[in-house]
């Protein structure tokens, strides 16, 4: 994962296009922050994350919309 930066044509944008992109970067820095930090105090928690068991089967989704009746067991 790499360290987010900010535009290097931020001072062209006008106000309101440099506020989203400081927000924008704010986010992407909190966000990278928060992974590393996961990656180096909690090793469970990246390895859960990308675990295939934990990824929810989109055919459950389906089913979850029949009336009971309807579902198979």
């Amino acid at each position: 994962m790499t360290r987010p930066s900010l535009l290097e044509n931020l001072d062209d944008l006008d106000d309101t296009q440099q506020s989203r992109e400081e927000e924008l970067y704010r986010r992407r820095l909190i966000h990278y922050h928060y992974v590393k930090n996961m990656e180096e105090h909690n090793e469970l928690h990246p390895a859960a994350l990308t675990d295939p068991v934990g990824m929810p089967d989109p055919r459950d989704a389906g089913a979850s919309r029949l009336p009971c009746a309807q579902r198979k067991a």
